[in-house]
């Protein structure tokens, strides 16, 4: 049984138990046998009796188990709040949330969302992830699969951000305002608008810049507001 546990293997357990239960019952049908022979006959059948319900109680009880992980149960409230408190130890990680998990056998899959600042790259956004999955295993050695989806933003917001506009529209649409050429591009979604930061090259004159940028946000609804960075150096 110990090593059942350690292994969390539910054959083992069976086995166990299937010992167990010879032990247990050859204890009853002792004290049966020794009541019968003192003249208390009905003791042998209240022994028969102990016996089958003993064998029904195992039966049952690892029949359960087994069932349970054929329909592909998840781990403890106990356990999940376990793997929900590793994430939230990650500082950057905002909230966590629907997190489900499944066993596998002895393995543990687990998938959930996680929030991080709307404003990170995609390239930091990644890397924390990477950093709780790693740490989710360090932690919890029967994890052995985990899916990560990263928001922006709450999943319970009754409207979560539904603004289309694609990159190639928004480059489309600076080019109208004949500006100096940009290095990078980046565009934050939130709350159904839309944050623009731009960043030009140390030597581009920028300025103008700025007047023809608050000209667009006038004339743009969904556009709530326009970054203007220039490198130095």
């Amino acid at each position: 049984m110990k090593y059942a546990r350690l292994t969390r293997s539910n054959l083992l357990e069976a086995n166990a138990w299937h010992s167990r239960s010879d032990s247990l019952s050859s204890v009853v049908v002792f004290v049966g046998i020794i009541c019968s022979l003192a003249g208390l006959h009905f003791v042998e059948y209240l022994a028969a009796l102990g016996v089958a319900a003993l064998i029904g109680k195992m039966g049952y009880q690892l029949a359960w188990e087994a069932m349970q992980d054929l329909i592909d149960r998840g781990v403890s409230t106990e356990q999940q709040q376990a793997y929900m408190d590793t994430l939230n130890s990650v500082e950057d990680i905002i909230d966590v949330h629907m997190l489900r998990s499944r066993l596998m056998g002895t393995d543990v899959l687990i998938d959930g969302h996680i929030q991080v600042a709307p404003t990170l790259t995609v390239s930091e956004a990644h890397q924390i992830n990477d950093f709780a999955t790693r740490l989710l295993k360090q932690n919890h050695a029967e994890i052995t699969d985990i899916t990560l989806h990263i928001d922006f933003e709450p999943d319970h917001r009754i409207e979560k951000t539904k603004l289309k506009p694609m990159r190639k529209t928004i480059e489309h649409l600076l080019s109208d305002f004949d500006l100096p050429d940009y290095e990078r591009l980046y565009l934050h979604y939130s709350d159904n608008l839309l944050n623009i930061e731009i960043v030009f090259a140390a030597n581009e004159d920028v300025s103008g810049v700025n007047q023809k940028l608050e000209e667009l946000i006038q004339n743009t609804d969904w556009i709530n507001s326009i970054e203007v960075h220039q490198k130095i150096g």
